[in-house]
This record gives structure tokens, sequence and C-alpha cells, in this order.
């Protein structure tokens, strides 16, 4: 399952309640790789991990059941009519993987 192997590679660590109790707590940790005593401010290593502000998130109304969708991607790409779906997947996943290549590294 999808999920299970962004959990292997610690994409989706807790819950957004968790996640919640830390941000109101202040105790939110840092993205994976960023610097704790950077001196350079001007450097940007990606996402900030200055404290956010309170948000919600409205989903859309389910208009199909999930059982509906295939399970395989080739075939979920063809029913949500997005056939470069599988390409742009592997390319995030490598990307997520192996930050620190260049985009033109991504085996095909």
């Amino acid at each position: 399952m999808l999920s299970s192997e962004f959990n292997r590679h610690g994409m989706l660590e807790g819950t957004t309640l968790s996640y919640s109790a830390m941000d109101l707590t202040g105790e939110l940790p840092l993205p994976k790789g960023e610097l704790e005593d950077s001196d350079d401010k001007d450097a940007e290593l990606g996402p900030s991990s200055a404290r956010t502000t309170a948000a919600s998130v409205k989903l859309a109304v389910k208009i199909e059941p999930v059982a509906l969708y295939p399970r395989r991607l080739e075939e979920l790409s063809q029913c949500i009519l997005q056939p470069r779906f599988p390409e742009t997947l592997h390319h995030f996943l490598w990307e997520q993987l192996h930050p620190e290549a260049s985009s033109s590294d991504i085996p095909v």
C-alpha cells in the first residue's frame, strides 16, 4: 500500500491530531536535513520551520465510493483521466528519496 511506503521513508509520521498537539505546545520538529544553528539566514534550505498558523481543510464530498477506483496505478491514471500520473508520481517519489540528485538523474 502506498501509505506504508511513505511511512517506511518517514514521509507520513503521526496523525493530524498529533501534529496539531505538537504545534500548540511548540514542539514541532525541524524538517529532516534542516540545520538548527544556521548562521546564514539568506540560504534557502527548503520550507520554513517557523510556527504556522491554524488552518482548516474542507474535503470535497465523495461522489463515488473509494472502492470503485482501480488499485493499479496505470488503471487509476486512466480512470482519473491523467495519463502522465504514473510518471509524475515516479518523479515525485524519486525526488523525495534522493533530494541531492538533479532531475536529470531520475531513472526512466
